[in-house]
């Protein structure tokens, strides 16, 4: 609701500023808020014309143009901000998710390692973790990715079919059948 609220004073302080990188930044984070991250690109684009060394904007922008299915130019981005911060877990998780959608799944598989030996705990990067071994139809190691978690997570949609779809490959029907009914 706030963010519906603030899009129309964002816009215009983006029409009475425009040679502010800031605010073009902030229009694309409240259109981030709204789901509508295609949205974002032609102000995160604008961000960086006028500051080319922003590095929020570059990232929110691989992000962008990984949902919007421009995979190359997602890339080029995420790899300028790793090669700025390499330690940026977010964006590493990112770059792990336009190389799998883009069908590089070892080199996927790789980066998400890095992201995960970076912070071993950070939740999505276990669910990613967790989608790229069961692509490769390692059902076990997307179980044993994903068990530990339970007790953390049991609450969320997208964990527990993940984790029902790796107990079932993994043969642990009758465990699946119980997490499909948490769902």
């Amino acid at each position: 609701q706030r963010y519906d609220e603030s899009l129309p004073r964002v816009e215009q302080a983006a029409r009475l500023q425009p040679d502010r990188a800031q605010t073009w930044l902030l229009l694309a984070e409240v259109l981030d808020h709204l789901k509508r991250p295609g949205d974002m690109l032609q102000p995160l684009r604008k961000a960086i014309q006028l500051d080319t060394d922003l590095y929020p904007a570059h990232a929110n922008l691989a992000y962008a143009l990984r949902f919007s299915g421009i995979l190359e130019e997602a890339e080029t981005e995420a790899r300028w901000c790793l090669t700025r911060q390499p330690e940026d877990i977010r964006v590493r998780r990112w770059f792990a998710m336009i190389l799998r959608d883009g069908g590089q799944h070892e080199a996927a598989l790789n980066e998400i390692r890095l992201a995960i030996a970076g912070s071993p705990t950070d939740f999505d990067c276990r669910l990613v973790e967790a989608d790229l071994l069961l692509f490769r139809r390692d059902a076990e190691g997307a179980y044993n990715v994903l068990m530990p978690l339970y007790r953390l997570h049991s609450n969320r949609r997208d964990y527990l079919s993940r984790l029902a779809s790796a107990a079932a490959l993994s043969g642990r029907r009758e465990e699946a059948r119980r997490y499909q009914q948490e769902i």
